[in-house]
């Protein structure tokens, strides 16, 4: 997505159009939101299981890397609260 909306968001900022590129930021970090979203509650969710298959030995070491994900789910609602503001 940040690849495909840079020549655009360049051409906006070179032609001094904020507006534009105001709007064009906003626009990707809302469809980057749409994604990642998703995924920081599945990792928050299915870290330790996957922890646990990818490295079966280790089992109890790995205890708090749901509560390690759980923070990546509150930097996007606070990412997305500010998206969704404008800011």
């Amino acid at each position: 997505m940040a690849a495909s909306c840079v020549p655009t968001l360049t051409m906006s900022f070179a032609q001094k159009d904020m507006k534009k590129v105001r709007e064009q930021i906003n626009s990707a970090m809302r469809f980057i939101m749409v994604i990642s979203f998703p995924c920081a509650i599945g990792l928050a969710v299915l870290g330790e299981p996957i922890c646990r298959l990818l490295f079966p030995g280790t089992y109890g070491r790995y205890h708090d890397v749901g509560w390690g994900n759980g923070g990546c789910v509150l930097c996007n609602v606070y990412a997305f609260k500010r998206t969704a503001a404008g800011h």
